[in-house]
């Protein structure tokens, strides 16, 4: 028997799965990738972890144009975040990646699968003292800020307008071709790597 899961508790239990996973790769690696859950409903259709450039934000956004052309009323983005709410690349140090000007890790949730679109944010403070960076306790913050939560936003309310399956895979590729990590699921998904595989 499937279970249906409201859009508050999929924000609060997917927030906190991002939010353990980035903290156990912050005390670990010393750093932690941006990460993006979606999903059609109650079914996950695509979690990447992004790989960080000067041109993340593109990276991101087709990521998300993906989740929107796979269905995905709900779509949550978790990253470090400077002081403007916005997600900033980290530094390579003598001691590798690390969070760089990030002062916390900030997770947005947009769920549209209910008609009227939510919004839901959190907030972790980063900890660098002692050169050993670490997530403090966080809690919940205005969500709706900045430019992560306009276009997921953006991206849920692209569902239903984007291109056939071709196109699809052809941005796929790309995000493939970024050095994304990326699980994409749902009926398109054999279809999809397939065509993004032979570059249709």
């Amino acid at each position: 028997m499937e279970v249906a899961v409201d859009g508050d508790r999929w924000g609060r239990i997917v927030a906190g799965s991002l939010v353990d996973g980035m903290r156990h790769e912050i005390a670990t690696a010393g750093w932690a990738a941006s990460r993006v859950v979606a999903a059609a409903g109650d079914e996950t259709t695509v979690a990447a972890w992004l790989e960080p450039g000067e041109d993340e934000a593109e990276g991101l956004a087709e990521v998300l144009l993906l989740a929107a052309a796979l269905g995905s009323d709900r779509i949550a983005h978790a990253g470090l975040a400077g002081s403007g709410g916005d997600v900033v690349p980290p530094r390579v140090g003598p001691r590798g990646r690390r969070p760089g000007a990030g002062r916390a890790l900030g997770v947005e949730v947009v769920d549209g699968s209910g008609g009227a679109l939510q919004r839901r944010a959190w907030s972790h403070p980063l900890d660098e003292a002692g050169g050993r960076p670490r997530l403090g306790r966080g809690g919940e913050v205005p969500a709706g800020r900045g430019r992560i939560a306009a276009a997921l936003a953006g991206a849920v309310g692209l569902v239903g307008c984007l291109g056939d399956a071709p196109a699809t895979a052809a941005l796929l590729a790309r995000c493939c071709a970024r050095g994304h990590d990326l699980l994409v699921t749902g009926p398109l998904a054999a279809r999809l790597l397939v065509e993004a595989a032979s570059g249709r």
